[in-house]
């Protein structure tokens, strides 16, 4: 069954009043929260853990970004599952434009490749050489 959707305005301490009131008025009764971004992933993790529920095993926590803090959520066990939304697309786009620009043919659809991240062991193993 569904709960509901909220606003968090991308804040960690939104997000975490917000899942404080979903879990009181819930009896802590909720198995998932999908946060679209890390940050309100985490806010989330923060009411879980003073509701004194397990975040991660009591409540599943799935988060959009892929960022360090997260990534160390996730090997932590805070954070069941995350989606990067790679921004490190910067030189491809400058690449295309300058193509572009000079008249030359691009792809008309280019994909910025993202990971996902469903384990504490892959969060692990990204995190030494993560760049945002």
């Amino acid at each position: 069954m569904k709960l509901g959707a909220q606003t968090a305005n991308w804040s960690t301490e939104e997000a975490k009043s917000v899942f404080e009131t979903v879990l009181k008025s819930n009896n802590n009764n909720v198995q998932i929260v999908f946060a679209q971004n890390d940050e309100m992933g985490l806010g989330a993790a923060q009411a879980v853990e003073e509701a004194g529920l397990t975040p991660g095993v009591d409540v599943k926590i799935a988060t959009i970004d892929g960022t360090k803090n997260a990534l160390q959520a996730l090997a932590d066990g805070q954070l069941s599952f995350v989606a990067e939304y790679n921004p490190l697309f910067g030189d491809v786009a400058a690449d295309v434009v300058k193509k572009t620009i000079a008249g030359e043919k691009v792809e008309s659809y280019i994909i910025a490749k993202s990971l996902t991240f469903d384990s504490p062991e892959a969060a692990k193993e990204a995190l030494p050489n993560r760049k945002f």
